[in-house]
């Protein structure tokens, strides 16, 4: 029985350099051996029994991985460097071995216990044939390099493939496989490791990165519709104020055409009124506003100084949207109307008629959202009838008669969001 030695992890460098002859490279998991052949004469030394456990079997040294890490063993024929792999690592790097045995050009190589692809890329179908042996896991990374004649293609595969996943528009290095993120989008970190993991990429935030975030363009009608006239719109009078996901009113190639047919026809023959019309466009996670009134001013007199305040009026949009590029959306919207109303003035400063909804819906595609329910009744009455007859105390009502008019509208607010294609989509 030889004797078997474990020196320092310090001593690989001093082993690797005083034996002439390098016997070769290992790679094992933990709780895996292999098995090296040795003379039986001649001793055997360990550099880190922390890592691996030899066992002299006469004809050879059993090594057995115990823990993550690099070990050399030293016979009288040379040195072996013993690469021991976590579990899943391990499985990783014999399914990858197996799959670009096939492939010309790759080679699964480890290097200071770190897993990866060098070599050079020359078909863009075996990465992902790759990617499919690692199985989902990201214990390896990709540093070889990429054959100009497939690039292109190989970048747009990508893109497609962050765009699939609704990640924004990303800074994609292929060679070695990074991906960069904005240092104020930490949150897309483990998101983007899901996707790109599986085909050795790296992703992390880095200062001066941008990470370009979904457009939103919202469409938005604030009318007035008489009560009779509503459900010609596909709105139901409700009880109080809600919000109501409208059947598709508009055919393909037709973005909003339907709906503003049945507007227009209400508007000109008298039963409602477009009182605003804007489109917005917003990027997600920020905020949009609209107005269209005007301000008043209110004086603010104390004993120390004088003041002015300026109060809006009109008609007043706010929209935050966020979205992702697959078309999901998540909308938070504010929406108020208002008059002046000289009737109710206070020291000749008018009162405000208002009408405000605020609301908050989730779509998984554009659609459009009616909000309805702020009802205003203006009622009005009348007389005729035969000059001073008509106005005798009994007789009056025989030679007389009397109108009354009640006015019921509904302020409706139109809402149909949709994501802005990236550029170059269709």
């Amino acid at each position: 029985m030889r004797p078997v030695t474990f020196g320092f992890a310090f001593l690989i460098a001093c082993l690797v350099a005083t034996v002439p002859a390098k016997a070769g490279d290992h790679v094992i998991g933990v709780g895996s051996h292999i098995v090296i052949p040795t003379p039986r004469s001649g001793a055997v030394t360990v550099s880190n029994g922390r890592v691996v456990r030899a066992e002299d079997l006469g004809a050879g040294i059993r090594v057995t991985g115990r823990k993550a890490g690099v070990a050399a063993v030293a016979t009288s024929s040379g040195t072996h460097l013993v690469t021991v792999l976590r579990a899943t690592a391990f499985r990783t790097y014999k399914a990858l071995r197996a799959e670009a045995a096939g492939m010309r050009g790759i080679e699964v190589a480890v290097d200071d216990g770190a897993l990866f692809i060098r070599g050079r890329l020359l078909r863009a179908d075996d990465w992902d044939r790759l990617a499919a042996a690692a199985g989902g896991g990201g214990d390896y990374s990709f540093r070889a390099e990429i054959d100009p004649l497939i690039r292109d293609d190989v970048s747009a595969r990508f893109d497609q493939l962050a765009k699939a996943a609704g990640l924004p528009p990303l800074d994609i290095q292929l060679s070695p496989a990074t991906v960069r993120i904005a240092a104020d989008r930490p949150d897309l970190v483990k998101r983007v490791s899901a996707v790109f993991a599986p085909y050795g990429f790296s992703a992390g935030t880095a200062v001066g990165a941008l990470t370009l975030e979904p457009l939103v363009r919202v469409q938005i009608l604030v009318t007035e519709v008489r009560k009779s006239h509503s459900r010609r719109l596909g709105v139901k009078w409700p009880a109080s104020t809600e919000a109501t996901l409208l059947p598709a009113l508009r055919s393909p190639g037709t973005r909003g055409r339907p709906l503003n047919v049945e507007l227009q026809a209400l508007e000109q023959a008298g039963h409602a009124r477009v009182l605003a019309s804007p489109n917005l466009l917003c990027r997600s996670g920020k905020e949009a506003q609209f107005l269209a009134g005007g301000e008043y001013p209110i004086k603010i007199a104390t004993n120390r100084r004088q003041d002015v305040v300026w109060k809006r009026y009109g008609v007043m949009l706010r929209i935050k949207p966020r979205a992702d590029f697959s078309g999901r959306m998540s909308i938070a919207l504010e929406t108020e109307v208002s008059t002046l109303d000289k009737s109710r003035d206070v020291d000749g400063l008018p009162a405000l008629l208002t009408n405000r909804i605020e609301s908050h819906f989730d779509l998984r595609e554009s659609r459009t959202i009616a909000l309805s329910g702020l009802i205003r009744r203006d009622q009005s009455s009348g007389s005729h009838g035969l000059p001073i007859l008509g106005t005798l105390p009994v007789l009056g009502p025989l030679f007389s008669s009397k109108e009354f008019q009640d006015d019921r509208t509904e302020l409706i607010v139109f809402v149909t969001p949709d994501v802005l294609p990236q550029e170059g989509t269709p």
